[in-house]
């Protein structure tokens, strides 16, 4: 495929637009010697986000290549101008599906600051199409041990935090950041005594097919539980997950275990491997009488045994305030997002979603939710 790609000289640094990914773009089977990133913008990811998401005719795509002096990389920055309603807006690739955005940063002496981040953000912008606003969300406060210049230039915090599993640690003081530990080893017994329990890490294509029914199924019942929008509603969302289990599988990066009870699949977790960090992107567990054994709890726990004997450092369980990231990580991760409004179109978006959120907190909003629920699962022809 033809890369049409772009370059502006800017105070010795060379800004490059390319709208397919470049060659050198890391896979998350690379080592991490000569460049530092998230698994979510490694050439696995942007290959099954493109495939995907990424299809639409509402999004494109431009990933912003910065080389310094020497014409070394700096950074890339995969990035998409999404329209709707009129209005254009400049984000990351994610669109729900990347706990962290943030460049690939490669391995070069930069002292970084708010200034020339600053600076070297409004080359970037001025090099792509305008935009109404920008909204970049999910940005951590360093990548690898290397400070992410985007988060310099943020304009307030995340929603929410991330959080995660040091797995280096002794395995009694791992084991100790489990809350209600007794009663937790209580259910195993109790457990065990129904069938023989195991950890199951797929493996073939037939084990991993069998494990993502499951973890997909499991998962679109929780988006019922809880009344939010699930892949009935979002397809792309499930055509994602597919495909990318198809890609990191190939890679050797994806890891799905679940948590079996003789030969039922009780609980289950999606999870994708760099290095040895491994991103814990989706869980699912079975409902009705196996509720009251807390399996996935069970799954966490034992998965945190079988991942450090492995070898492996991290445990992200990523992004998300839930009651049971608070209470069993060890580790609280602050993000940053960076909302900036370039055009009145831009000005009328972050209006209409104050409004809206703050509609959210209103007791009859509250009320209605379950009615427009009901509506919205009648007309996918699914049972409420």
């Amino acid at each position: 495929m033809l890369d049409r790609s772009t370059a502006t000289e800017v105070q010795g640094f060379s800004i490059i637009v390319h709208r397919e990914v470049p060659d050198y773009c890391p896979s998350a089977a690379d080592g991490t010697d000569h460049t530092k990133r998230h698994v979510f913008q490694t050439r696995e990811f942007i290959e099954a986000w493109m495939a995907t998401r990424g299809m639409s005719s509402s999004v494109g795509a431009y990933f912003v290549e910065v080389r310094d002096t020497e014409n070394q990389p700096l950074l890339l920055l995969p990035l998409t101008v999404t329209s709707s309603r009129g209005a254009r807006t400049l984000g990351f690739m994610d669109a729900g599906l990347a706990d962290y955005n943030a460049p690939v940063l490669f391995v070069r002496p930069v002292q970084w600051t708010a200034e020339n981040a600053g600076e070297l953000w409004e080359k970037v912008l001025a090099a792509l199409p305008a935009v109404d606003l920008i909204h970049i969300e999910n940005m951590p406060l360093s990548v690898g041990g290397e400070v992410n210049p985007l988060a310099m230039i943020a304009t307030g915090d995340n929603a929410e935090s991330a959080h995660g599993s040091d797995l280096t640690q002794p395995w009694e003081a791992l084991e100790a950041t489990q809350p209600q530990l007794k009663t937790l080893r209580r259910k195993i017994r109790a457990l065990e005594k129904v069938a023989p329990i195991a950890l199951v890490v797929a493996k073939g294509e037939a084990e991993t097919d069998r494990v993502l029914l499951r973890t997909l199924a499991q998962k679109q019942r929780r988006f019922d539980d809880t009344k939010v929008s699930g892949f009935d509603r979002d397809p792309v969302k499930l055509a994602y997950f597919k495909r990318a289990t198809e890609i990191f599988a190939a890679a050797g990066r994806l890891q799905l275990c679940a948590l079996t009870v003789g030969d039922e699949i009780v609980a289950t977790a999606w999870s994708l491997v760099q290095d040895d960090r491994v991103y814990e992107v989706m869980i699912g567990f079975e409902a009705g009488e196996w509720t009251k054994y807390s399996c996935s709890r069970i799954l966490n726990l034992t998965m945190l045994r079988w991942l450090k004997d492995e070898g492996f450092a991290y445990l992200d369980h990523g992004i998300g305030d839930e009651d049971w990231k608070l209470t069993s990580c060890d580790n609280h991760v602050e993000l940053r997002q960076l909302v900036a409004v370039r055009s009145w179109r831009g000005q009328m978006v972050v209006a209409g979603r104050q409004v809206k959120n703050r509609m959210r907190t209103l007791r009859l909003w509250r009320a209605l939710q379950p009615i427009k629920w009901a509506l919205q699962r009648r007309k996918t022809d699914l049972p409420a």
